[in-house]
């Protein structure tokens, strides 16, 4: 599975945060590859939230496989801020998340994963080692707006 053969909606100008609406289920990629700065990640999420709440969409899909670095500023934003904002507008997120092959950035991520559950019991996060396990968790779903997964 490609991320860039789904609908494009947004594209950084360093191209190393994407977002996309998948073509085969109801749900929003954002796609992060090599070093995102403070300001593309913030900018990229902003997106991802608009279109999520514009859908609206409740399942997020998040490739990192390629992601070597992010600022700790702009993850800690994503945790207290975003997230929880994004959840509370729709009530309920399911979100599948590809982890980076880099070490460092992995534990970053799953550091990031741990503050979000935390702070929200309506967020549904899993983690996986490839695009295409987490795209059919996501993709599985289906197209019921209101449906929670299990």
């Amino acid at each position: 599975m490609r991320v860039d053969t789904h609908d494009l909606l947004y594209q950084s100008e360093a191209q190393t945060f994407s977002v996309y609406r998948a073509t085969d289920g109801p749900y929003i990629i954002a796609h992060l590859k090599g070093i995102v700065d403070k300001v593309e990640y913030r900018k990229g999420f902003e997106q991802v939230g608009k279109f999520m709440l514009e859908e609206p969409c409740y399942n997020l899909l998040i490739h990192t496989k390629d992601l070597t670095h992010t600022d700790p500023e702009a993850r800690a934003w994503l945790i207290k801020r975003k997230i929880p904002d994004t959840v509370r507008a729709l009530g309920h997120m399911n979100t599948a998340v590809v982890i980076p092959a880099s070490t460092f950035q992995a534990l970053a991520t799953k550091l990031v994963m741990t503050g979000v559950r935390l702070l929200r019991k309506s967020l549904q996060i899993y983690t996986y080692q490839t695009l295409e396990g987490a795209a059919e968790w996501v993709s599985a779903l289906g197209e019921d707006k209101n449906r929670q997964s299990a």
